[in-house]
């Protein structure tokens, strides 16, 4: 009794059926109906799709290194280069998808993984 009287002259507490009440709304409210899980659904599959991209892109550069740094000397280098044209373009465009669809994905650093830029290979590529 005294500790309803201090609860009811504090005003902290609620009445036990309201809770009881909100918690049985809150349960019988179907999940997939709510705004936040449509968002979070929404943002799960982004980011299932961005994972995909991204282990696609780095098995085209895995491959692609493994080309190139069985290389030795310029000329075997360009001429790998150019006869994996289209694994390079594959590469560019994920890149670049990547790049565009996250503003803060990290950019590829070219000159450290191939010694050249990314300007320079394509430069290549579209003298041959």
């Amino acid at each position: 009794m005294k500790a309803q009287q201090l609860s009811d002259s504090k005003g902290g507490f609620t009445n036990s059926s309201s809770k009881e009440n909100k918690i049985k709304n809150f349960q019988e409210e179907i999940l997939e109906s709510t705004e936040e899980y449509v968002i979070l659904k929404h943002d799960a599959q982004h980011l299932e799709q961005l994972t995909n991209s991204n282990k696609e892109l780095l098995s085209n550069l895995s491959a692609l290194y493994e080309k190139v740094s069985s290389t030795n000397g310029f000329d075997e280098l360009r001429q790998t280069l150019l006869s994996n044209r289209a694994l390079l373009k594959t590469i560019f465009a994920q890149d670049n998808s990547s790049s565009t669809a996250n503003s803060c994905s990290t950019q590829l650093d070219w000159e450290h993984l191939f010694g050249c830029s990314k300007q320079e290979l394509e430069l290549l590529l579209s003298e041959q």
